[in-house]
């Protein structure tokens, strides 16, 4: 059991579901926020890897439009296990995690290994809309 803190799960929130660009100038400062709460700087290379991993896997996963929130998302599909091993291993190769980032990556990593086994098809954003509802 891992307890995050309040900032921190609010800023998750935020940058799972962040409506515009995930390569904006107010994406990028969500994420510099996160570091900085570790007092930690975000460098361009994890600020760039960080924001593939949200172009290229939680935007399709977690997608943050409204009209696509009953739309679930088929888990039993190997790219989506294969996106989320990809972009976790290229941040790991950079050394961008935050120990809060180690337990976020292996509860992910068996939540999604489980989601797929199950051949699961999940409305994940509405999840995750009432889980980090504020």
């Amino acid at each position: 059991m891992k307890y995050l803190p309040s900032p921190f799960v609010d800023n998750l929130r935020d940058v799972f579901l962040y409506p515009g660009p995930r390569d904006s100038v107010a994406f990028r400062t969500l994420l510099g926020k996160r570091y900085a709460m570790a007092g930690q700087r975000l460098s361009p290379k994890t600020q760039s890897a960080l924001v593939r991993m949200a172009t290229q896997f939680y935007a399709n996963v977690y997608p943050p439009e409204i009209e696509r929130e009953p739309i679930p998302i088929d888990f039993g599909d190997r790219a989506i296990v294969k996106s989320f091993a990809n972009e976790s291993q290229n941040l790991m190769r950079l050394k961008a995690t935050l120990p809060e980032y180690v337990f976020l990556g292996r509860s992910e990593s068996g939540l999604y290994s489980t989601l797929h086994r199950l051949k699961a098809r999940v409305r994940s954003s509405a999840l995750v809309r009432r889980s980090l509802n504020r």
